[in-house]
């Protein structure tokens, strides 16, 4: 469903003034993270980290990070193991990816150079957490979502290795496909009806959280999530 957000993300962006989440599966070696990123980038593309699609490691500097992310727009990327960046200010990056473009800068001339937005949901994983490396202004926590794949708390996101091993090769061998379905959906709803699904699942976010500071803010993003959801069981076969 978050990966698939993305669609609802790109249609969205610009008439509710979204960011470009980052959620962050971090955990031990084996708990099942780089298999949940894969399933995820599966649904609009080639998941593998060996060709130059949706998916690649982190190992990278900022600038080149962005510019893989330039020309995006309504489909998941996915970035594995945090610890292999090689950027010098994170937080800076986190920024950028939120608001969906490159810094600002002047050509030889001195004259503002275009900047091409993009508008994705980033899923990325590691061993440490994201907002741990991060300055931790509160408003890293509006563009980071954290999610724990423990295995001595919570037991593995997959059954064992093998099934890991199974589920992978399914989705090198059969990807592409949600996104584009979801996508042909939302083309053939109204604006109405997206509205009526936005607000339904805003309102529902913001009557079952406890936490005041962020939530009006932090309920556009999970209001696409949970709309992402709904249509998804409501228009879906």
């Amino acid at each position: 469903v978050i990966a698939l957000s993305a669609v609802l993300f790109g249609y969205f962006r610009e008439q509710k003034d979204l960011m470009n989440p980052i959620v962050h599966i971090c955990g031990d070696s084996s708990s099942g993270k780089s298999t949940a990123l894969m399933a995820g980038i599966a649904t609009a593309g080639n998941p593998s980290l060996m060709v130059n699609g949706l998916a690649k490691s982190w190992k990278s500097t900022g600038n080149a990070f962005i510019g893989s992310l330039k020309g995006i727009h309504g489909v998941p990327v996915g970035r594995d193991e945090l610890s292999m960046y090689s950027g010098s200010n994170l937080s800076d990056l986190v920024y950028q990816i939120s608001q969906g473009r490159d810094k600002e800068r002047l050509d030889k001339d001195s004259r503002l150079m275009d900047t091409d937005p993009f508008t994705t949901v980033m899923i990325s994983t590691g061993e440490c957490s994201m907002l741990s490396k991060c300055s931790g202004n509160t408003g890293l926590y509006l563009r980071i979502i954290e999610l724990k794949a423990d295995v001595s708390e919570n037991g593995s996101w997959t059954l064992s290795a093998d099934n890991a091993e199974k589920l992978k090769k399914a989705c090198l061998t059969h990807y592409g496909k949600a996104c584009s379905k979801l996508a042909y959906v939302i083309s053939k709803m109204t604006e109405d009806e997206l509205e009526v699904y936005f607000q339904k699942y805003r309102q529902m976010y913001l009557d079952n959280t406890s936490v005041s500071k962020l939530k009006d803010r932090a309920s556009l993003t999970y209001a696409m999530f949970l709309m992402t959801a709904a249509i998804m069981n409501d228009k879906l076969d």
